[in-house]
């Protein structure tokens, strides 16, 4: 690695980026942003940016928002990561319960049931 430092080379990597191959949402993946291959390979690299928890290449792990933001988000499930200090790889999540909700309903269905 660089100059200085003692060479230490860091255990994980936390950022708040944009990633090629993303997933934007449901239908629609990044084309803008760092590449992958950018990130080390040999250690966990722990992101934001995009609200649904998702992995890219199973070693960039988006974290995802911890409560629905927005109706995209409806009926999405919510949760912290829980990691290990000694190599800091995912060890579980916890589903966290708090914040606003969004759902979504299809409302031809429920006319249709009003009606029988």
């Amino acid at each position: 690695g660089g100059s200085g430092g003692g060479g230490k080379q860091p255990k994980a990597i936390f950022c708040h980026v944009d990633i090629i191959g993303a997933d934007f949402n449901e239908q629609f993946q990044s084309a803008q942003g760092i590449h992958p291959s950018a990130f080390p390979s040999t250690i966990p690299v722990y992101t934001g940016h995009y609200h649904r928890p998702h992995s890219i290449e199973g070693r960039i792990h988006y974290v995802g928002s911890q409560y629905q933001v927005s109706f995209g988000e409806s009926n999405q499930r919510k949760s912290v990561k829980i990691l290990d200090g000694s190599d800091w790889s995912i060890k579980g999540d916890v589903e966290v319960d708090l914040g606003p909700r969004h759902f979504t309903f299809d409302a031809s269905a429920t006319a249709l049931h009003d009606a029988t």
